[in-house]
C-alpha cells in the first residue's frame, strides 16, 4: 500500500466538484471516466495520476488494474474502494466522503466507507 499516493489522491479528489457522468470534469463514483474521457471516480483519478496526468484508459479492466497498482492495493481492497455498495448512485458518494475513506485507508490499511460523513 502506497500511503503517500493514497493521501495525494485524497487531496486531489477533495478539490473536485461532485458531478454527473455527463460532466466534463469533477468527481462521480457512477463511472470510471466521464463521457468525454476525463477521470471521474477514485480509480479514474488514480489512473490519471499514474499516467502523469495523461488521458485515462477507456478499458475498465486495465484502468482498475492500473489504479490498483499505482496505489499498491491488493485486489480485494481495490474492489472495496473502487466499487463500494451502490457506487453507481452518483449522489451517494461525494468527493469529501471519498477523501475521508482514502485517508482512513492510509491510516489503518482498511477500506471503510462508513467512516465518511
Amino acid at each position: 500500500m502506497n500511503k503517500k499516493r493514497i493521501l495525494a489522491l485524497a487531496d486531489l479528489i477533495e478539490q473536485q466538484q461532485h458531478t454527473s457522468f455527463s460532466a466534463e470534469s469533477g468527481f462521480s463514483m457512477s463511472s470510471y471516466v466521464h463521457e468525454c474521457g476525463t477521470p471521474s471516480c477514485i480509480a479514474g483519478w488514480a489512473s490519471w495520476l499514474s499516467f502523469g496526468k495523461a488521458p485515462v484508459l477507456a478499458d475498465e479492466i486495465l484502468l482498475f488494474d492500473r489504479a490498483r497498482g499505482y496505489l499498491g492495493l491488493k485486489e480485494d481492497a481495490a474492489k472495496s474502494l473502487f466499487l463500494p455498495a451502490n457506487y453507481q448512485d452518483q449522489d451517494l458518494y461525494t468527493p469529501t466522503q471519498a477523501a475521508e475513506t482514502l485517508r482512513h485507508l492510509a491510516k489503518t490499511g482498511e477500506v471503510d466507507w462508513s467512516v465518511s460523513s
